[in-house]
């Protein structure tokens, strides 16, 4: 506190300042022996136990001790115990959150001897006992075209895919012909290209885009005078939040030529790795 320094506290009922207990570090000490609860005498006391608690009766003007009722309790406290029971029924098996629609399991039923994870009420993650995983929400989609398709000669032209197989996290755009990422990660991409009537010698050309830019691709010139020619490319690329991807062909026969709809013609598959 300093030389000479002390502390005074006033106290009203004689009007006057009385000195402080201060201690050698200089923090005020407070003296507990004269604090009470009021008459404790006339309470009635049950057996001991944790389900008891002393309260302030105001209209009787006494403390009392009554049971705890569910009342008492806080919503959030409640439901923390309620969760806790439901966690003591699963042989602590169990994490989950307050509201119950997200949760790590190990034995969902009797000796499963499987993790599972729900998240947002929806089974996401499994790992079986013979180490087989399944991410039941991980990313992935696969896109064709709706109709044929009319190919210029010459010139780079974006596959019309309009349709989906699958599109796990709704990330196909079909008004744009892409997939729009949703989170960032390792991604691998498939796409094949099916042109008919192409010639002798004809240049055939599929490429991947990312954010339109060209990533990959692959050249074929067709050996017989007239056919109809597929082929594939793939990539595996990292691609970040609202990075899309969009799959391009090209050929230069004399005339346009046509993409055919359907399952195993011109399509994208996409998937993410990690």
């Amino acid at each position: 506190m300093g030389a000479g320094k002390k502390v005074w506290g006033y106290y009203p009922a004689t009007d006057t300042w009385i000195p402080l207990q201060v201690d050698a570090n200089g923090k005020v000490v407070v003296d507990m022996s004269g604090i009470s609860l009021g008459d404790l005498g006339d309470t009635w006391l049950p057996a001991p136990g944790d389900q008891y608690f002393l309260y302030w009766d105001d209209a009787a003007g006494k403390w009392d001790c009554r049971i705890l009722v569910d009342a008492d309790i806080p919503a959030s406290i409640a439901r923390d115990a309620e969760v806790d029971d439901k966690i003591a029924a699963h042989h602590d098996t169990l994490l989950i959150d307050a509201d119950e629609d997200t949760k790590v399991d190990v034995e969902e039923a009797a000796d499963e001897d499987h993790v599972r994870m729900d998240v947002a009420g929806v089974e996401a993650f499994l790992l079986d006992n013979a180490g087989i995983l399944t991410l039941a929400k991980q990313s992935a989609c696969r896109a064709k075209l709706s109709a044929t398709q009319s190919i210029p000669t010459g010139a780079w032209t974006k596959l019309a895919f309009t349709l989906t197989d699958y599109d796990i996290q709704s990330e196909f755009d079909a008004a744009n012909n892409r997939f729009v990422v949703k989170v960032l990660g390792l991604y691998l991409i498939i796409a094949e290209v099916s042109l008919i009537a192409m010639t002798d010698q004809d240049i055939l050309a599929i490429g991947i885009r990312k954010n339109n830019v060209l990533t990959g691709g692959y050249n074929f010139r067709a050996a017989a005078k007239t056919a109809n020619f597929a082929f594939t490319t793939s990539d595996i690329l990292f691609l970040t939040t609202d990075d899309y991807i969009e799959v391009f062909v090209y050929h230069d026969n004399a005339a346009a030529r046509d993409a055919v709809a359907g399952a195993s013609y011109n399509y994208m598959a996409i998937a993410k790795l990690a």
